[in-house]
């Protein structure tokens, strides 16, 4: 198991340097003066190369990417150009938000689609099934975006039942988590739509194998057989994109958040691409890149813990 999980850390490890360098060429490229957003399109340029060598923006980009490598190695990203803070500390403030959002989404999602997909299994071909794909269906097809509005205007704006934007801040538990529900909601059907399908398939598949017949013949317990045994077997699918759906959830909470007003990581990013900054961008980037890697490795951990051969194979 130690072994299995080496390897796969490196894997991650290196996947998450590939992508630092690739981000950071493609903002390198992105057209615009950081000096000028700062100082006005009508600076001096006696003005503005100082800002540009102040920012370290006079350097060959390797030197750049070197140096903002070992800062972030070290928790320093450097300081937004828009808020003169340290990234790192407005990556802190927001990160709470983003996260509980993240995961009440992806908790949505789980509530739905294991009964929906697991009755759907159980009663293929049936009413239960016919209805469970249709929903499912539907909901892969609405944008995350579009349902977001449309709850928020049915739910916050007509009903008042939900705040219609913005974030009381966790002071208020209560209040914080009422903020975030429909958000959540928005964000997990399409989810949870992907799961259901792919539960029911996966799950259907594992009742129709030699030891799911070897169980009902010894006289195990219909439930047991399916919760114990059928959804054991049939979890590698599901948990594999389930593990992807993790980076959906952070990159969809970018409009999310837009839509109901919600200062997180989100929200961010869309204001540090709107505004250049450059040194804020790049620690979004990076931080919501290695939330994907850290979810992508727990799944992978996962997968040994539910099927022993893979630690052997490793």
């Amino acid at each position: 198991m130690a072994r299995f999980a080496a390897v796969r850390a490196g894997s991650a490890a290196l996947t998450l340097l590939v992508m630092t360098a690739v981000t950071f060429i493609v903002l390198q490229v992105l057209p615009g003066n950081p000096a000028l957003l700062i100082l006005g399109m009508d600076a001096d340029p006696a003005a503005v190369a100082r800002v540009n060598a102040a920012l370290g923006l006079n350097q060959p980009p390797p030197v750049r990417y070197g140096l903002w490598l070992w800062g972030a190695l070290h928790g320093s990203l450097g300081t937004s150009l828009q808020f003169s803070q340290p990234v790192t500390t407005l990556l802190l403030q927001r990160l709470p938000l983003t996260l509980s959002l993240t995961a009440m989404a992806a908790g949505f999602a789980l509530l739905i689609a294991l009964p929906l997909g697991m009755v759907a299994a159980v009663r293929r071909g049936g009413l239960l099934d016919l209805l469970a794909d249709a929903l499912a269906q539907v909901g892969a097809a609405v944008p995350a975006f579009w349902l977001g509005i449309i709850v928020l205007m049915a739910f916050a704006v007509r009903r008042h039942w939900f705040p219609a934007g913005s974030f009381p801040g966790w002071n208020h538990p209560g209040a914080a988590l009422l903020a975030l529900l429909l958000p959540a909601v928005a964000l997990g059907v399409a989810r949870a739509a992907v799961l259901t399908r792919l539960l029911r398939q996966s799950v259907s598949e594992a009742l129709h194998q030699d030891f799911v017949r070897t169980a009902r013949a010894k006289g195990v317990p219909p439930g047991r057989i399916l919760w114990r045994h059928a959804l054991r077997a049939a979890a590698i699918a599901p948990l594999t994109v389930f593990g992807l759906q993790v980076g959906e959830l952070l990159a969809g909470s970018i409009v999310i958040e837009n839509v109901f007003s919600l200062p997180g990581l989100g929200r961010l990013v869309l204001y540090a691409i709107s505004t250049r900054d450059l040194p804020t961008l790049e620690g979004c980037v990076l931080l919501i890149a290695t939330l994907v890697m850290l979810a992508n490795f727990a799944v992978d951990l996962l997968y040994a813990v539910l099927d022993p051969r893979l630690r052997s194979a490793a």
